[in-house]
């Protein structure tokens, strides 16, 4: 008898209500951010390679300039014109370090930088020659010999020991090493910029899909906001530390795998434009990110004891979406260009989501109508 009460499918018998899962999950969060993610990546790179470049053409032309130095001016004993020359040089490396975001030697302030950005100096300060060019005149050009002094006062003290006809014979300088120095901070300021903006992205998508969609399924109710918003935060930390993990990836063998392509597409004639550049570096990191969400939900799925061909049949079916969405984002931007890849990724993700709520809105609504006619269904009927 039981078992024929379990087995029938009647209204008349009561089941539990329950809305079947839409699908939107965290793992959806690798789809919808996948493009963005890479515009991160690839204004973070853009950034890295020209703070790299600029780098390099200082290095270049100041190392240019020691040599010529070396050769057009008499180091053979002290003189006045190669001093002056070893002064102009070291103010040039102060410059340049401060055009990429440094304090220069003397640790300059804000008044100070300004004066050597407009004026190549700073008023009262002067150059020292730590090899002192009496027993090294060969260093007179060389900038790595020259401290700066804000005053001359100081320039007596420290520099001469309290008198100018003292012999200084201190360590120099690595003029060239604090331009890397600097570099290597403000690159490192960038790369964790970038990776804060996309643990950022992948939180807040994941965040999203999570409380949105829970609340969807199951009402807005005290109790379901404390659930979604659960949910959304465990949705969101795990997006996250799986967005900066594809970041990771992105920024290393997607860049590699960027350049092999662009490397490609110039040895068949192709002209590299920036657009070109963002659509390849678009589909290398798109992938890798898509790559690092699937890998992840296959896990997870077995985890939870689901079968393997099961859990490639959903993890394929889930890649498969977020490969459609990568290729018609790069397509926008192939044909577009600008930012028309974020912005048909995102319209997307914006259309699929709520298609999504409003469908389990429905689900939830129809259940609802089923929940209470059953139990009109069981009212006792008496004969009068």
């Amino acid at each position: 008898m039981l078992t024929a009460l379990k087995n029938n499918c009647s209204l008349t018998f009561y089941r539990q209500a329950t809305v079947r899962s839409t699908g939107i999950s965290v793992s959806y969060a690798g789809s919808f951010s996948a493009v963005p993610l890479s515009g991160v990546s690839f204004s973070t790179m853009s950034t890295t390679n020209r703070h790299n470049a600029q780098l390099n053409d200082y290095l270049a032309n100041f190392n240019d300039l020691r040599i010529s130095d070396v050769q057009r001016y008499d180091l053979s004993s002290p003189n006045s014109v190669a001093r002056s020359i070893g002064v102009k040089r070291a103010w040039m490396y102060e410059k340049a370090d401060i055009e990429m975001g440094g304090g220069g030697s003397a640790n300059w302030n804000t008044e100070e930088k300004a004066q050597i950005m407009e004026h190549d100096t700073v008023r009262g300060a002067e150059g020292h020659h730590q090899q002192s060019v009496a027993y090294h005149p060969e260093e007179q050009t060389n900038p790595d010999n020259i401290k700066f002094y804000k005053s001359r006062e100081q320039h007596r003290n420290e520099g001469h020991g309290g008198s100018f006809q003292n012999e200084s014979n201190k360590p120099m300088i690595d003029k060239n090493e604090m331009l890397e120095k600097t570099n290597a901070k403000r690159v490192l300021k960038n790369e964790l910029q970038g990776l804060g903006l996309v643990a950022a992205i992948g939180t807040g998508v994941g965040l999203t899909i999570g409380f949105i969609t829970t609340l969807a399924r199951s009402g807005v109710t005290p109790d379901t906001l404390k659930f979604a918003a659960a949910t959304g935060l465990k949705n969101g930390i795990e997006s996250g530390l799986l967005s900066v993990v594809g970041y990771g990836i992105g920024r290393t063998i997607g860049e590699v795998t960027s350049q092999a392509v662009l490397g490609i597409l110039g040895n068949v004639g192709v002209t590299i434009t920036d657009n070109i550049l963002k659509m390849v570096n678009m589909s290398a990191v798109g992938l890798l990110t898509i790559a690092v969400f699937s890998t992840y939900q296959f896990l997870k799925l077995r985890l939870k004891v689901v079968g393997t061909k099961a859990a490639l049949i959903q993890t394929g079916k889930q890649a498969l979406f977020s490969l459609s969405l990568l290729a018609v984002s790069i397509a926008a931007q192939g044909i577009y260009g600008g930012w028309a890849g974020i912005i048909v990724s995102i319209g997307i993700g914006i259309i699929i989501i709520t298609y999504s709520v409003a469908s389990s809105v429905h689900q939830r609504h129809f259940v609802e109508k089923i929940r209470i006619y059953t139990i009109k269904k069981c009212y006792p009927f008496f004969l009068v």
